[in-house]
Order: structure tokens, then sequence, then C-alpha cells
């Protein structure tokens, strides 16, 4: 009797830690999304028919045959005075023809922007990305994706915020059309915009972006990290410029699909990593970007720790508790399997909880020594 008592005592434990760990996980993340909700729209692009600057467009490539034509020609469409243009494509080793369609496309069509391909042997696009930055000779220059379409009127409205000199990184955000992850998109611009509200973003979309290079501060990014649009916008901030998002400027992808988990399992992998390089701004003096990005550096590597150390610490105790036949006074069976039938009906939870694995699979191969950041496009069939 007395061995079970102690049993039951040790199980109760468990689980009140589990309930605790959860608690600490769900907190931050939980406040920051309030407060998001809380935040006004202060963001107002500035007008200025008048000032079209002389910019780079760069378009980072690797094997991207199927949409590098489609690409291009949207960016030759665009309402941008094309004389201010000079457009910059960086190839990273392709092994299909997607240089040769980029300078027949190019070398055929009547128009007044300038244009080269840049072709390394290096993979990763960070590193084309770094190769750029010396090839770059305006002090605005906007990125894009090939996979991914925004209207004609993107790239004006994009420079139009470089007006404002506190503004040193602007993005746009992904359109909600995509079923499968609308709801998780939804969320994700709102923090986005409401951050870049309060003072800037450190988490930018590289599918339309817009830097001033002066921001940047004669720096690079690091290489051997991905996300090299929020590497940017981090350097931005750090220079003591405003890195934002603008959800009016929507970007879509040519063929929107499910995202295989390895991508967003890189992606998890690349926000990781740059926030642990950046973890000296957890002591930032600054009342607005600080406290976001506490908030994110303990989302992207404190958060899915707890919560997997929860949801093991409460199940297995449940579980023993169940196996046993015993009564425990918290209840733990019961609510252990009402937590469980929220998970399992709920899609926002079932979603989180995908995040979570990503996060935790990610810091896995982070720690194994296995890198994730080489950039390897794998295109379905138009």
């Amino acid at each position: 009797m007395h061995i079970m008592l102690s049993s039951m005592g040790a199980l109760e434990t468990v689980w009140v830690m589990g309930a605790l760990f959860g608690a600490i996980a769900i907190s931050p993340p939980l406040l920051h999304f309030v407060r998001a909700r809380r935040v006004t729209n202060q963001l107002i692009r500035p007008e200025g028919a008048d000032y079209p600057p002389a910019i780079t467009v760069l378009l980072p490539i690797r094997n991207e045959s199927k949409v590098i034509e489609r690409k291009i020609t949207e960016i030759l469409d665009s309402n941008y005075p094309k004389p201010q243009i000079s457009l910059l494509i960086i190839d990273s080793a392709s092994d299909d023809n997607s240089v040769e369609l980029a300078e027949n496309l190019l070398s055929n069509v009547e128009t007044s922007c300038s244009w080269r391909v840049l072709q390394i042997q290096e993979l990763g696009k960070s590193v084309a990305i770094n190769r750029s930055l010396d090839e770059i000779n305006t002090d605005i220059f906007v990125m894009m994706d090939a996979d991914a379409s925004t209207d004609r009127k993107s790239i004006s409205d994009i420079v139009s915020w470089f007006q404002n000199q506190e503004i040193g990184a602007v993005c746009g955000a992904s359109s909600l059309g995509n079923k499968y992850d609308q709801m998780y998109r939804k969320k994700f611009n709102l923090l986005r915009v409401a951050e870049s509200n309060i003072d800037s973003t450190p988490i930018f979309e590289g599918a339309i972006c817009g830097f001033r290079i002066s921001a940047l501060g004669g720096c690079k990014i690091d290489d051997k990290i991905n996300a090299d649009d929020s590497q940017l916008a981090i350097m931005v901030r750090r220079n003591g410029h405003r890195a934002i998002m603008d959800p009016a400027i929507v970007f879509h992808e040519f063929n929107p699909q499910k995202q295989p988990a390895s991508r967003k399992i890189r992606r998890a992998q690349g926000l990781s990593r740059t926030f642990w390089k950046n973890r000296d701004l957890l002591f930032i003096n600054s009342k607005g970007f600080g406290p976001i990005f506490r908030s994110q550096f303990f989302f992207h590597l404190a958060f899915p720790w707890l919560a997997i150390s929860s949801l093991l610490m409460i199940s297995t105790s449940s579980i023993i508790a169940n196996y046993d036949n015993a009564s425990l006074s918290l209840n733990i069976f019961d609510l252990s399997l009402v937590i469980l039938i929220i998970s399992l009906v709920s899609r926002t939870i079932r979603e989180m909880w995908f995040g979570v694995l990503c996060l935790v699979t990610s810091h896995t191969l982070t720690l194994v020594g296995r890198r994730l950041n080489i950039w390897d496009p794998n295109r379905s069939d138009s």
C-alpha cells in the first residue's frame, strides 16, 4: 500500500510538472498574440509619385526553369520606371536550363531595364545574396523569389517606403488564398504587422522584400544559415532602422500546394539559428523591439521543448495512472483525455503541434551537425 501511494504521489508530481511546463511554454506567445491583437495600425505608406530612385531587382535562382520566364515577365510588366531598374539574376549552379531561358527572354524583349545574369558555383541562397551585395550599385534593392507572383505596383509600393529615412527594410505578406495553411498565415501576418507597428519585425518574407543598402552597414549575412531575409531584417534593426511588413503588398505562390515538412523544418532551422546567432539582442534596451525579439527568441528556441516536455509528462503520467486503474485526486486521466480530444478536433492545435515538431526536429538536426542551408527547389509540374 505504501509503495502504491508513493507511486501515485510521483505520478501526480509528474503531471503537475507537465502542467507547469505547459503554462510556462504558452504564456509568452499568448501574451505576445494578445498584445498584437490590440495594436492599432499606424503604418502609413508615404506618397510620392516623383520618387522613383534607381533600384536593383535581385532575383536569386536555382533550377527555376518552370517559373523563370513568368517571373521575368512579371518584373518587366511592373509599373516601376524601367530605366530606373537594374535586374540582377544570380544563379547558384543550376543544372537545368534556367539561365538559358532567362537570357533568351531578356535578349529578345524590348525593355529599357538594364539586366545581367551572374552565375556562381557555390550552393546556398545566402551565399548568392552575399555575392550579390558586392554587385549592387544602388542604395535600394528589391529581392524577389522566382516561384511567387505579385501585382504590377508591388515594386513601386515597396520602394515608396524608403522615402521615410527610418525605414531600412520592407517585406510583403503572403496571400491567404492557400487553403493548406490559411489559418497559420492569417495569424503569422497579424503578428508581423503588429510588430511592424510597434517597432520592427525580425521575421521577414523573402518572396518580395526591399532593403536599403546603407542600412546594412556594410555587413554580410551568415551564409551557413538560411533565413536570409530575416537575417537582413535583424541586421537593419541593429543599425538603427526599422524593418516592417506592409500587408497591402501581397504575393502569391505560382503553384500553391501543401508545403512538404522538409521545407518547414528547413525554415524553422534557419529562423532558430538566426535568433541564436543574434542572442545578444535579448538584452537590447528598447521598449519596442526588445520585447518583440525576446518573444520570438523564446518561441523558436524554448517553447517547442517546453511544449513537448509538457505533453510527454502529462500523457505518460495519465496513461500509467489509467493502466494501474488508480483514482487520483487531480483526476489526471479525465483532464488529459479532454486535452487529447481538443487536440484532435481543433485544427489550430493540430497546426501548433506540427509546428512544434518541425522546430524540435530542426533543433535536433542542428545539434547533430546537419545544416539545411542548401537551397534546392523541388517544383511540381505546372
